[in-house]
């Protein structure tokens, strides 16, 4: 029976020196998992603090527990903000592959067995890509999502799954799954009336425009620029919105989501486990 609650691994894919002001590295964060002696350092430094006991899994649990390894929209994001396109963008994908896998490897070592690892979704289909990328109609496929880059997140995913499927074959007794987040998205674009979505390539907060998206006027914040004065504000109704600040998943959103992951409809390999074992409830 998996353990009763998830562990995630959700920083930066580099564990390169490529730009930390955007977020951790994975390096990083699997400190926390990298033996029993920094597990028994990390019980010791949460006995103190409740809050934090919840949070962490018991040294009894671990080999039990689930862990969801999700790569951040920065490995990408950090290329095309820096004026990259897709073609140099991709020359550093590899990178970040191996170091994905490389976390699988550091959690097996550590027990882990139950591990996940989310692929990438349509960037194309973001209101901040949408912004900062400049296209034309011809551009975009009939969903308004940016078909070539697209087709970058997908090439990027076939990558790692092979990559996958190699770690899997060479570490006996895991259970690693490809969670296909690309699927789930695209499908959700595709049919996002009947989901109960309005809005798939406009963000809910932030300065009013075709995607709502300033790529100087954060959600929440105002700016004047060349003596106009910005506010991005949030809209009405979030929950037609799959898109909050231009980058990250409304509630709504996020909400869907899940209930696809517990579908085990979107994963490489049937995880009977979780779909039959895990379900969703409200947060108290």
């Amino acid at each position: 029976m998996l353990h009763d609650s998830v562990r995630f691994v959700g920083l930066m894919s580099w564990d390169l020196h490529l730009d930390m002001d955007l977020g951790l590295s994975l390096g990083f964060g699997l400190d926390w998992f990298s033996g029993p002696t920094d597990r028994r350092e990390m019980w010791s430094r949460a006995a103190t603090k409740p809050s934090l006991l919840r949070r962490i899994p018991t040294l009894e649990s671990f080999s039990t527990g689930l862990y969801m390894i999700g790569m951040g929209g920065n490995d990408f994001t950090f290329g095309y903000t820096k004026g990259q396109n897709i073609t140099q963008v991709q020359q550093f994908l590899p990178q970040v592959a191996a170091g994905l896998v490389q976390a699988v490897n550091v959690l097996y070592s550590a027990g882990a067995r139950n591990i996940i690892v989310h692929d990438i979704e349509p960037h194309g289909c973001l209101p901040y890509m949408l912004t900062l990328v400049p296209h034309s109609p011809e551009d975009l496929d009939e969903y308004g999502c940016m078909v070539d880059y697209n087709e970058a997140s997908k090439w990027f995913n076939r990558l790692l799954k092979e990559q996958l499927d190699e770690a899997r074959a060479s570490l006996p007794g895991i259970s690693l799954h490809m969670l296909s987040t690309y699927t789930i998205k695209k499908e959700l674009a595709e049919n996002l009336t009947a989901a109960g979505f309005e809005f798939n390539t406009k963000a809910c907060c932030g300065v009013p425009s075709e995607y709502n998206y300033n790529l100087q006027v954060n959600c929440g914040k105002t700016k004047t620029i060349n003596g106009v004065t910005l506010t991005a504000v949030k809209c009405d109704d979030p929950n037609k919105y799959t898109v909050w600040d231009g980058v990250h998943n409304t509630d709504a959103g996020n909400r869907y989501v899940a209930q696809q992951i517990l579908t085990g409809k979107y994963f490489d390999e049937p995880f009977p486990r979780l779909t039959d074992e895990c379900e969703l409830k409200a947060l108290d």
